[in-house]
């Protein structure tokens, strides 16, 4: 019986083929060559008109490896579940012209994208954000002569981008939105940054935090798509408004706040997978996880809605994305100050890029993993060059670093390529003990201890 059997399951293979957007799950005998099940199966997807087009198809793996024709699906011990694409074998045939306008208007179309009113929407948005950011910094170095007027024209370009983005959000216009949105916080911040003419302390770090951070959550509640980016003005505001306001109350302490600030960012981006998750409400969707919700024994499975597990997917990414670079740029700019506290700042540097790069290997999407890395990069070059201006003596430690530190990337990157199980159980040590010397270094670097 056992024989029969062996006999009857390599008689026929259970097999998926694609064809463009048709799908069909086909019995194709196993025993046969490839090229007389082809006819078969193109009639059954493609139908050609003419039976000269049975010598055009192919077929492929999901890999691109190209089925051999001559031999039988057992031959290349192809089995149950497997799943093929129907594909030309021969490609397209070049068009013919006699005209050379003809020609080149084919060119045009093939290798050019049409401008539509979408482009010139978002063009005219890009140059508005341009032109307001230098308006800001324009606006900034005349405080001096221009008095009171400057934090009233922030002030006032301030609310008129509010409007444009209420009228933005009621068309539906959601990306232009979100930009506006951003650079209205910006302004906000600017006029708190030059709000008071004779600053004490770090009164105008505070001021222009707390602008931030209330610019940030009026856009929270303006937008309906893509809000979470409005977490950024948030997060940035929140950091440099608390700066400020501790460094008023301590009394010129803005290096020792700064290394508390960076120390508490540090710790955000290492528990801010799980704060997206938690924030996504993708638990919610699991039955496995809502005991009240679960299926008695034997009961029907509740079914998953995947419209509202793709929202709170994008949510928790957006979350996730938004507070990254919020908290990546806010540590960018404190570097400076972190690095002016001594060699246990360093310390703390070191443990952030740990957490940065190491952090990528749990992201899937380009984007994730660019911004990563970029932010490492941005917040490296900005230690290297503080560390530069006020340690010059420590340039032999800064060499070394940035040599082996070359090093790792080309062996990684480009020499080994493909991450090694060992090498993924090494980084999650190495992660963990980046996140447990965090708070040690600055209290060490604040001279706490």
């Amino acid at each position: 019986m056992t024989d029969v059997a062996e006999v009857a399951a390599n008689t026929f293979v259970r097999a998926t083929v694609i064809y463009e957007d048709k799908k069909a799950d086909l019995l194709l005998p196993g025993a046969l060559p490839v090229a007389e099940l082809i006819p078969t199966i193109i009639r059954r997807l493609a139908a050609p008109n003419q039976p000269a087009a049975l010598r055009g198809f192919v077929l492929s793996t999901a890999d691109g490896t190209v089925v051999d024709r001559s031999q039988s699906l057992n031959q290349q011990n192809y089995r149950n579940g497997a799943i093929f694409e129907l594909t030309h074998r021969i490609p397209e045939t070049q068009k013919r012209y006699d005209d050379v306008v003809e020609a080149v208007a084919d060119a045009v179309d093939s290798t050019n994208r049409e401008w539509t009113p979408t482009d010139s929407a978002g063009l005219a948005c890009t140059g508005t954000v341009v032109l307001l950011v230098a308006a800001t910094v324009l606006l900034i170095q005349a405080r001096p002569s221009a008095g009171i007027l400057v934090p009233l024209t922030f002030t006032g370009l301030a609310a008129l981008l509010f409007g444009v983005v209420w009228v933005l959000e009621r068309a539906e216009r959601h990306t232009h939105a979100v930009a506006l949105a951003l650079t209205a916080c910006l302004l906000v911040g600017g006029a708190g940054w030059t709000f008071m003419s004779a600053p004490v302390a770090q009164t105008p770090l505070a001021l222009s935090g707390l602008g931030l951070a209330l610019a940030g959550g009026a856009s929270l509640v303006m937008l309906s798509e893509w809000r979470e980016l409005a977490l950024i003005p948030v997060v940035l505001g929140t950091t440099f408004g608390t700066v400020g306001a501790f460094d008023i109350v301590l009394g010129d302490q803005q290096d020792r706040v700064a290394v508390g600030a960076a120390a508490v960012l540090c710790v955000l981006l290492l528990v801010l997978p799980q704060l997206a998750l938690r924030t996504s409400r993708l638990e919610n969707n699991d039955p496995l996880l809502r005991p009240m919700q679960r299926p008695a024994t034997g009961s029907a499975t509740v079914a998953v809605s995947g419209e509202e597990v793709q929202r709170n997917y994008l949510r928790g990414r957006r979350t996730l994305f938004a507070v990254r670079i919020a908290a990546g740029t806010a540590l960018a700019l404190l570097t400076p100050w972190v690095v002016a506290q001594g060699p246990w700042s360093l310390v703390i540097l070191g443990a952030l890029l740990v957490i940065l790069t190491l952090g990528s290997r749990t992201s899937f999407g380009r984007m994730d993993v660019m911004s990563q890395y970029v932010l490492a990069l941005v917040i490296l070059t900005v230690a290297c060059v503080s560390v530069a201006i006020l340690h010059p003596l420590w340039w032999p430690v800064l060499v070394i670093v940035m040599c082996v530190l070359a090093a790792g990337l080309i062996a990684f990157g480009l020499v080994i390529g493909a991450t090694p199980p060992w090498m993924r159980q090494l980084a999650d040590i190495v992660e963990a003990t980046a996140g447990i010397v965090i708070i040690p270094a600055a209290v060490l670097a604040m001279r706490l201890w």
